[in-house]
């Protein structure tokens, strides 16, 4: 099993990380599914031994649609303010 601290040093470049509470996270990241770009985000949280573990759904897309889903979280949050 691929722990999320063990991410090599080219994968770590490719995804970044948002603190939502005290102990979870969301994490972006750029990856390869079937040779296509795709963009990942997990909600993660620390596991008993204090390891991150994806916690509940993930969100993957094609990139081509992130300037489209920026828009979209944008717009959002324009409207909560």
């Amino acid at each position: 099993m691929v722990l999320y601290k063990d991410f090599s040093a080219e994968r770590q470049q490719n995804s970044c990380s948002v603190q939502i509470n005290k102990r979870e996270c969301f994490r972006g990241e750029r990856d390869e599914r079937h040779g296509r770009p795709v963009v990942r985000i997990v909600r993660l949280k620390p596991n008993a031994s204090g390891d991150l573990r994806p916690a509940g759904g993930s969100l993957e897309f094609a990139a081509k649609h992130l300037p489209n889903v920026i828009a979209l979280l944008q717009a959002l949050a324009s409207e909560a303010t």
